[in-house]
């Protein structure tokens, strides 16, 4: 009969034993689905940041093509105002040659030269000084 009690007492160390490690893996379990949870809320977070990051992605891209159609925009209008500029100075330029041309042709047809027509304007420059100074002098 001893031998049917050492059993049985073998069998409940055995049964305590099982149940120590029932709880103790009870406790593993109860981390582990834990742990889980907190993953599961991380993993959400970060599918929520990336969302985002990939919205703003898209906006910005959406803002960089804008920019760059405005851009090529503003490029095509500074070509047109230089174009614009390119005319006029070409006008400026062809008016410059009108005028010499008439400055030329008038003065010869009065028998002066460019060279004359300064010297002229330097007398008379020098007169018009010695009349501002006597004038002055006087009053």
């Amino acid at each position: 009969m001893s031998n049917i009690h050492n059993k049985i007492n073998t069998r409940k160390k055995l049964l305590k034993t099982g149940e120590k490690e029932l709880n103790h893996d009870k406790v593993e379990i109860d981390k582990f689905y834990q742990e889980m949870i907190s993953l599961k809320e991380e993993n959400k977070q970060l599918s929520e940041e990336a969302s985002n990051l990939i919205l703003k992605l898209i906006r910005t891209e959406d803002r960089y093509e804008s920019l760059k159609k405005d851009q090529t925009l503003h490029l095509e209008e500074m070509n047109s105002k230089q174009e614009e500029v390119n005319l006029f100075k070409k006008k400026v330029k062809y008016l410059e040659q009108e005028i010499a041309e008439y400055e030329c042709h008038s003065l010869a047809e009065v028998g002066w030269t460019k060279e004359g027509l300064f010297n002229e304007f330097c007398k008379v420059s020098k007169e018009l000084e010695l009349v501002k100074k006597t004038t002055t002098a006087k009053y």
